[in-house]
């Protein structure tokens, strides 16, 4: 996980997707300490950072100019630069992550390329990588805004029956706990209007856990499918545990004994379980090989790290999650800060965005009394195709 960044307000361009350049410095001849030398990628993601309690445009989403170094520079201080006129700018300056990565977030619109550099440092030369440029590619070729009062036909309502296998045999999804309005779709857990009579909730291992009233849950799926790129979605999640709030991403072929290049993978983007003292979000990736179905992922460490403060919640504030999906991993985002990667498990086959806030049997007990109606706020949805 990167450690927590400053939040740079510089001005900036957008690339809509990624575009990562390398350079690469040696040593001076006058730099006797710096034995080593120094390679530096440069990435520039698209708006993909935006904390905030009230829904906003898309527009007013940062972008994100994010390094990596190849060596041990955990708390080396980097400048971004950015390109004026014909020289170049400094635009901020933070501290090189454990995990060697410093992001800066900028703003939407100036300068038209950056680079990011660091002086000679202990053992380590000066470095400065190549130029990215902000304005390579276009708008993003989905974009979910969710305005009007209904959904958009971009959307069908999913999980409509009963499912038992899954753990849901006291639930189902409904047109009814979806609501659109006021710019954002509220996903929601009800109590079955239709249903008086009690269901009785049975953990994994078949171990009854009583009985409860029927609920509701909001589940809608993308009518599109997406091969590779950058999904993301800002989020507030649901308060309360009993349920959980979901991002994630399927295929249509389901998971079968082959493997993910064939079949697909469930690609669990973020996953809250509802407000505790400890960090309940996180992030998995289920795919199929020939000895069955493999969980990949687990619960973020110190994901309270991503939040903007102490003051700060999961169900009190909009973030965006994101994923970037290519032939060779995911790399989970939080505001534009990585969050988790992998090379378990890559999806070769077209997937379709899931938003779902689930009451499963095995989280009933956990509800507090008088808890519903729990209610998941998605303000927008967008994609953004790989660079050619």
């Amino acid at each position: 996980m990167t450690s927590s960044q400053p939040r740079l307000r510089t001005t900036a361009a957008v690339a809509m997707t990624v575009i990562t350049v390398t350079a690469c410095a040696s040593p001076a001849a006058d730099e006797e300490e710096s034995t080593s030398t120094q390679s530096v990628s440069v990435s520039m993601l698209p708006p993909i950072a935006h904390q905030g309690t009230t829904p906003a445009d898309p527009d007013e989403a940062q972008a994100v100019v994010s390094a990596r170094f190849d060596e041990d520079s955990a708390g080396r201080e980097v400048t971004l630069e950015a390109k004026s006129g014909g020289g170049w700018a400094d635009a901020g300056s933070t501290e090189v992550g454990a995990d060697g990565i410093a992001d800066f977030l900028v703003d939407q619109g100036g300068p038209t390329a950056y680079r990011v550099s660091a002086e000679a440092a202990d053992n380590l030369p000066a470095a400065t990588s190549a130029e990215v440029d902000a304005a390579s590619y276009g708008e993003p070729d989905f974009a979910e805004p969710f305005d009007g009062d209904e959904l958009s036909e971009s959307w069908a309502h999913r999980g409509t029956e009963y499912n038992p296998e899954g753990l849901r045999l006291c639930s189902k999804g409904s047109p009814e706990a979806v609501e659109v309005g006021d710019g954002v779709a509220s996903l929601k857990v009800l109590d079955d209007p239709t249903r008086d009579d009690p269901c009785e909730a049975s953990a994994a291992d078949g171990t009854s856990l009583g009985d409860f009233d029927y609920r509701l849950n909001g589940h809608i799926a993308s009518n599109a499918l997406f091969s590779y790129g950058i999904i993301a979605a800002r989020i507030k999640f649901q308060r309360d545990k009993g349920q959980h709030g979901s991002f994630w991403l399927q295929s249509n072929l389901g998971i079968a004994p082959t493997d993910p290049l064939e079949n697909g993978a469930e690609i669990d983007v973020v996953e809250y379980f509802g407000d505790s003292k400890d960090d309940r979000l996180a992030s998995f990736v289920y795919y199929p090989t020939a000895d069955g179905a493999v969980k990949e992922g687990d619960f973020i460490e110190s994901a309270s790290d991503f939040l903007a403060d102490q003051d700060d919640d999961w169900w009190k504030t909009f973030h965006v999650f994101s994923v970037e999906w290519t032939e060779e991993e995911y790399i989970i985002r939080i505001d534009g800060q990585e969050a988790w990667r992998t090379t378990e498990g890559i999806s070769g086959q077209p997937e379709f965005i899931v938003l779902s806030l689930l009451s499963s049997d095995y989280e009933l007990p956990n509800l507090p009394d008088g808890g519903l109606p729990q209610a998941m706020t998605v303000d927008w949805v967008q994609h953004w195709e790989p660079a050619s």
